[in-house]
């Protein structure tokens, strides 16, 4: 169920596309809405899980990884 998201993963293509947007200039920002969901609501079975995952550190992990914490403000 951790994969159970809204929008859903993007492929390894849209990724480094927008890792090469962002190092470019071409976007200014990156927002993740952090909306966490309870264990009661992701420990169930995949179609009866809540879409959704720990956000905040997931994303703001990710973005230092592609871009490098030199790329990074806050």
């Amino acid at each position: 169920t951790n994969y159970k998201l809204t929008p859903p993963l993007r492929s390894a293509k849209d990724q480094k596309t927008m890792i090469k947007a962002a190092l470019e200039g071409k976007i200014d920002i990156v927002f993740s809405q952090h909306t966490p969901c309870t264990p009661e609501e992701k420990v169930l079975e995949f179609d009866l899980a809540s879409h959704g995952a720990i956000n905040l550190q997931t994303s703001v992990l990710a973005c230092i990884e592609a871009l490098g914490k030199d790329n990074i403000e806050s």
